[in-house]
């Protein structure tokens, strides 16, 4: 296994764009190796940033780590690690997830599919150790590669590179994930809708017309995700298909009802509202949250926006937090009030809290 190479020059500075094939930049110091009578350009991974935080529990030290492997994995543990780690999921398959994570491009490789995957991917290729540690080399063109560190979860079911040179991002990646949250664990929910299910959501949010009472007794009957007084009392599971094919990069849409009971004292009456979002994908990968807000009772809607980001934070109350600013904290989250923020006609968020099971 390795490159059948001889190492010519091994000093760095530089970490590769590897999803991005960017050039390196001039100047940059590389190693040249031989390769079948070749001579390839190499740029090694870059010394590391936040060197603090310690990244060794995850770092493969040997090409034997995923050939000693005795961990079977499946598609459906790849794409639920997947969800729960990257922020935007832009490639995935059988044997590979791709995405982002705070910018950074990371590829997650199930470890008992590693060599099956290496042989059938043509811009990776084994290689040997890199100051003690294992690394693969990334093809961008016949005459240049890179070489990049390989990672691996604590479970040992995946393989994880990427061209992210930060160290707290990298401990971050396996401790927090896309959830704010040290106690963040791989997504658990449902996956799947009913058949039909855009089709059904769309048309009753827009022509489904009812006093509150009788349209909190049908949403509460079928598949919606119904809150009370702002407390979630059934159909989380739709919300957590939807939460998982939108990081999956799916377009799909969900509906929700929003139920408050009458209260004499403060001379309100009863009143449901339904919500409708739905996510689409611009050609560059980019999300579109088209959030809309209607009175069971109304037959126009009450207010509409897009937002570009979904937020997750999990502390007390799993929050999300569909928004226009991707500086939104968990501090910030945890003072937001459920539904949209006030507006008459469009709102600038959308919240919504899940409790926890005690």
């Amino acid at each position: 296994l390795g490159l059948a190479a001889t190492v010519m020059a091994v000093s760095v500075t530089g970490c590769a764009d590897f999803l991005g094939g960017r050039r390196p930049p001039a100047g940059m110091p590389t190693t040249t190796v031989q390769l079948e009578g070749e001579t390839t350009v190499v740029l090694p991974p870059k010394d590391h940033t936040n060197t603090d935080y310690d990244i060794t529990p995850y770092l493969v030290t040997s090409w034997r780590f995923y050939l000693e492997s005795k961990v079977v994995t499946d598609p459906d543990q790849l794409a639920r690690f997947a969800v729960s780690k990257l922020d935007k999921i832009t490639k995935s398959g059988d044997l590979r997830c791709e995405g982002q994570y705070q910018g950074y491009d990371f590829l997650i490789v199930r470890i008992d599919k590693y060599s099956e995957w290496l042989k059938s991917n043509d811009q990776y290729n084994d290689s040997t150790s890199y100051n003690g540690d294992y690394c693969v080399e990334y093809k961008r063109n016949g005459a240049e590669s890179d070489l990049l560190l390989v990672y691996h979860d604590p479970t040992e079911r995946f393989m994880v590179i990427t061209d992210c040179c930060d160290n707290k991002v990298i401990c971050e990646f396996f401790t927090h994930g896309n959830g704010d949250s040290a106690e963040n664990s791989e997504f658990t929910g449902n996956t799947k809708f009913p058949e039909k299910y855009d089709r059904f959501a769309n048309n009753e949010f827009y022509d489904r017309i009812m006093e509150a009472q009788y349209a909190f007794r049908w949403a509460k009957e079928n598949h919606v995700v119904v809150f009370d007084d702002s407390k979630c009392i059934s159909g989380k599971d739709m919300w957590e298909a939807f939460i998982f094919n939108a990081r999956m990069g799916k377009p799909v849409n969900v509906l929700l009802a929003d139920h408050h009971s009458a209260d004499k004292k403060k001379k309100t009456a009863e009143t449901l509202d339904f919500y409708y979002i739905d996510v689409s994908f611009k050609d560059d990968g980019t999300a579109d949250y088209y959030v809309a807000v209607r009175r069971s009772d109304h037959k126009k809607l009450d207010a509409s926006a897009s937002l570009e980001y979904l937020k997750h934070f999990s502390g007390a109350d799993d929050i999300y937090v569909l928004t226009n600013d991707n500086e939104v904290s968990a501090e910030t989250a945890e003072k937001m009030k459920f539904g949209p923020d006030k507006g008459e006609y469009i709102f600038n968020h959308f919240v919504l809290r899940f409790g926890k099971p005690e």
